[in-house]
């Protein structure tokens, strides 16, 4: 045989395994988006994931086809919202961002109302959500006995989708997050309002470990409850600690919503009581809500009405840029008289990821985000003598702020950034899918970070 021929067959060769590796990439993404979305260990001291391409077996004259019939369809998953897009968090995007993301499950969207699609977060744009045609407002999906798994934000939501279970009989699988309001005041005007749910629901995702203690005395099965954190994008809050110059105005910022729970009056009232002595000193307030206009006259009555500025709704960009210029961020939340409560806020972890001094309450989850002393402070609730304290001490001593603001941002990427905390969220879905729709790779994660999601089902 000729040179010439020899490496003619050898090129044939070589572009027919290109073709067939081309093939498998696009009849079976998620064998290879998966291995990103998990390429990083939670334990950097444990061996790295495995990412070599599986076996093959080919029969000569149809391999081609029968590797392609090989693959299996992605799981179906449906996402279930209240408003979408959401109204104010970013926390269930950012989840559902970062399952998009992975490319792992084929994903349509549910919600019972529209959002405010003029004030959308920049991913509904990025991620062209509505423009899919898996966007479903105020109906359900007509394919609703094709979902492998339904995931719920809120109990009230896993309520209704559990029922609609029921009624339909779905074979797919019920998860449910519980963020705040769905386990505070829901609750006190309904205490046994989840009872079927905790029954019939197949796993139920609170944000904090204070929430997961609260559905077990309300009477959940332990085994079926994993602290799920909210989280945010550290990799928007970007570290960026202020120095204190001396005899520059000192810039306080909270950012919420204007509605009892977050507290806002008692930031007010703090800033009142630091207002004579230090004269320069100014608190940003961002946000809207029902209560704007009482908070409003309350400003506009007291001795630091020149100091308090309401800045309204701002954009997500635009609350980083302010948090940028920010010397100390507060947020003093509190039961509201509804029973409304927090579970840890969104806003805290965005400071303290820039790396800013942050001041909260022993309310509800916040010291699960705050070490007191150490990566914040905290003070008792509807304490503002309390909080102009602790503001005072920072002013006093800004050489403990880059100290502080770097022990907040590690906490925040340890715990709550999103990429992290989703992996195991992805761990957890891909416990609940039938053995035929399983991934392999993540199977082994699951043995590792939730052994006891392998017995669940027996019992």
């Amino acid at each position: 045989m000729s040179a010439l021929c020899k490496v003619t067959r050898s090129l044939t060769v070589f572009f027919a395994c290109i073709l067939l590796y081309t093939h498998y990439v696009q009849a079976n993404p998620q064998a290879y988006s998966y291995r990103y979305a998990l390429r990083h260990r939670f334990d950097k001291k444990k061996k790295p994931i495995a990412t070599t391409l599986p076996e093959i077996q080919l029969d000569t004259d149809t391999f081609e086809n029968q590797f392609i019939q090989k693959t299996p369809e992605k799981p179906k998953l449906l996402f279930v919202e209240t408003y979408f897009p959401p109204v104010t968090s970013t926390a269930a995007l950012n989840q559902l961002t970062c399952l998009l993301d992975s490319n792992i499950f084929d994903i349509t969207i549910y919600a019972k109302q529209a959002g405010s699609s003029s004030w959308a977060n920049p991913d509904i744009k990025k991620y062209n959500l509505f423009k899919s045609g898996k966007v479903f407002i105020g109906k359900l999906p007509p394919n609703m006995k094709e979902f492998d798994i339904i995931l719920c934000q809120f109990g009230y939501r896993g309520t209704e989708l559990i029922d609609i279970k029921k009624q339909k009989g779905l074979q797919a699988k019920v998860v449910t997050c519980f963020r705040g309001s769905d386990l505070t005041k829901h609750v006190k005007k309904n205490p046994r309002m989840y009872d079927y749910l905790f029954q019939k629901g197949d796993l139920f995702l609170p944000v904090c470990n204070y929430f997961q203690q609260k559905l077990i005395d309300m009477g959940c099965n332990p085994k079926k409850i994993k602290v799920m954190h909210s989280t945010i994008d550290c990799n928007k809050f970007k570290f960026k600690p202020r120095a204190y110059k001396a005899n520059e105005p000192i810039k306080i910022t909270t950012v919420c919503r204007l509605v009892e729970k977050k507290g806002v009056e008692y930031s007010i009232k703090a800033i009142e009581q630091l207002v004579s002595k230090y004269p320069e000193i100014e608190l940003s307030i961002i946000g809207f809500g029902p209560l704007e206009s009482t908070l409003k006259k309350m400003v506009a009555q007291s001795a630091a009405r020149n100091n308090i500025k309401f800045l309204g709704r701002c954009t997500e960009q635009e609350v980083i840029e302010i948090l940028g210029k920010t010397h100390i961020f507060i947020l003093p939340c509190v039961t509201a008289s509804n029973g409304d409560s927090e579970g840890i806020p969104n806003a805290c972890k965005e400071s303290m990821a820039t790396g800013k001094p942050t001041i909260s309450t022993f309310n509800a989850g916040i010291s699960e985000l705050i070490d007191n002393g150490i990566s914040g402070f905290l003070v008792p609730e509807k304490d503002s003598f309390a909080l102009a304290q602790k503001i005072e001490y920072l002013i006093k001593n800004p050489q403990i702020w880059h100290t502080m603001g770097l022990a907040a941002r590690n906490k925040v990427l340890n715990m709550y950034d999103k990429t992290k905390e989703n992996q195991k969220l992805i761990i957890l879905l891909n416990s609940l899918l039938p053995k035929n729709k399983k991934i392999k790779i993540i199977e082994e994660e699951q043995q590792e970070f939730f052994p006891e999601l392998d017995t669940m089902d027996e019992e």
